[in-house]
């Protein structure tokens, strides 16, 4: 019926480019709290992020560099490693799709 097409046919196909859709969002969603949160307007402080630790060592960035680079530099490899795995992802979607 059209519960089996739907399964066999649409959502092997479907699932991949969903999940290598989310993937680009979550690091887009990465990326906008991180910058919200540098401007003061995410989490209350307490809360460690990303954004927050870059801006409160951006003024003794000369004295300890690593302060704010560590955290820049965790951010750059979260959202390319999640770029990554999403075009893999793309990769063998496309792959497996001009192959049949």
């Amino acid at each position: 019926g059209d519960m089996r097409l739907i399964f066999r046919e649409v959502l092997p196909i479907l699932v991949p480019a969903l999940l290598a859709y989310g993937l680009l969002l979550v690091a887009v969603a990465a990326l906008a709290e991180a910058g919200l949160s540098y401007l003061g307007l995410s989490v209350p402080p307490p809360t460690p992020t990303l954004g927050q630790m870059m801006a409160s060592e951006q003024s003794n960035v000369l004295d300890a560099p690593h302060a704010v680079f560590f955290p820049a530099g965790m951010l750059f490899l979260t959202i390319f490693a999640l770029n990554l795995v999403g075009e893999e992802i793309q990769r063998r979607i496309d792959r497996r799709t001009s192959a049949a």
